[in-house]
Parts: C-alpha cells; structure tokens; sequence
C-alpha cells in the first residue's frame, strides 16, 4: 500500500514545487528547478575514458604476465596429455598435481587482479562523481537555481536540462587537467 502512495507523493512534491511560491512572501520570485541526467554525462565525459585508460595501463603488464603463466601451464598440459602412456604413475601424477596447483593459482591471481581493477574503478568513479557533483552545485549557484534533481523525473524539458551544461564543463575541467597528468606521468 504503501509503494502506491511514493509515486503519488513525488508527482505532487514535482508539481507543487514548480508552481512560484509568491505566496510565501510578496515580492519572492519563483523557484528555479533543473535536472541533470547523470547517466548520459557518465556516458560522454573525458574523465570517464581518461579513467579507463588509466586502468588498462596500470594493469597490462599484471595482464600479460598472467598470459604467460597461462601459456606456460597450457604447455605443461599438452606435454602432459602426449607423454601420458610413457610417463610412470608416479612422475604422471606429480606432473598432473603440479597442473592442478598452477591451474588453482593462476584463477586465483586473475580473480584477485579483477577484483583489484573493479576496486580501483570504483574508487576513481567515486571520484568523478564528487567532481560531478561539484560542478552541478557550481552551475546551481551561478545560475541561482534552488533545486535540481537526477532521478525519479518522469519528464524534463529542454529548458531546465543543464546536462549539457554540466558535460562542457567537465570537458573543460578535464582539458584544463590533462596537460598535469600528462607531466605527472613522465616523471
């Protein structure tokens, strides 16, 4: 019953928060709203592709070297399968347990190294999120908007969409940062 009622309450909250609050005092102007759509500037921002970049770098050598252990362990199998009849029992089964173990510890080390990118993903989004919504509350005050929202709209229209206002900023922010990270790099 009481899921029902949320959406009622937010369409009215929307509605009554639109309408100018004269009322309140003589002389107040209207309330200004906005909307930014999060997900198309998570979409289309530089710093999202530049974070990206990021992790693919720091973790390529990790990635190859994993290869190469795989390559190895892929090695020790096939030799494995085309000496099995002339391998005696014992020399067999030390070869077939070491496979086992390598095998174990290479799904280990690819597990732990995607678990550390997933981290490393999530702690650089976090990041750009606070940027995200540092440059929303930015462009709020310099245009005195007093509410702006990003989910839960069932409608916006183009006159209070400040997405795109949002995306030129970070792109600005963004190339104003590269040319750091660029000499950060280098040393």
């Amino acid at each position: 019953m009481r899921d029902l009622y949320l959406p009622a309450l937010l369409a009215a909250a929307l509605l009554f928060s639109t309408i100018p609050c004269a009322a309140a005092e003589p002389g107040n102007a209207p309330h200004k709203l906005a909307f930014v759509n999060v997900s198309r500037i998570l979409k289309f921002t530089p710093q999202v592709k530049a974070i990206e970049a990021v992790l693919k770098a720091g973790y390529e050598k990790r990635e190859a070297e994993l290869n190469l252990r795989e390559e190895s362990l892929n090695q020790l199998k096939k030799g494995l399968t085309s000496q099995r009849d002339t391998l005696d029992i014992n020399k067999r089964t030390e070869l077939e347990r070491d496979i086992l173990v390598k095998a174990r510890r290479l799904k280990t080390a690819r597990i732990e190294m995607e678990e550390d990118i997933a981290l490393q993903k999530n702690e650089e989004m976090n990041r750009l999120r606070l940027l995200i919504a540092e440059v929303i509350e930015s462009i709020a005050k310099e245009q005195d908007i007093d509410m702006v929202f990003e989910a839960g709209v069932v409608y916006v229209s183009d006159r209070v969409d400040i997405s795109d206002q949002i995306l030129q900023r970070l792109k600005e922010r963004h190339a104003e940062e590269e040319p750091d990270t660029a000499s950060k790099n280098k040393k």
